[in-house]
């Protein structure tokens, strides 16, 4: 594959991806979502958003709130079919 397809079929995968986070937004327990929705209206990027849900998901790790974590395991999972479909 050359470099410009390569890069082509990079962005349509990140797209797609975004896209399918997007779509199971909605799935995610209220405290992941309230996680990524204050960053946005705070003004951050949708990569700082993703972010601050990964750590609000370390942190319940380290709480030890296990359904939390396997919530999110479980949507993380739905959106990994979605690019892969």
């Amino acid at each position: 594959m050359s470099p410009e397809a390569a890069e082509i079929q990079s962005k349509i995968l990140a797209s797609k991806a975004i896209d399918c986070h997007i779509k199971y937004l909605d799935d995610y327990p209220e405290p992941l979502q309230k996680a990524m929705y204050e960053t946005i209206q705070n003004g951050g990027s949708y990569a700082e958003a993703e972010s601050a849900l990964k750590i609000r998901v370390a942190e319940a790790h380290f709480a030890g709130d296990d359904l939390l974590v396997q919530q999110f395991g479980q949507v993380t999972e739905s959106v990994i079919q979605c690019v892969g479909s």
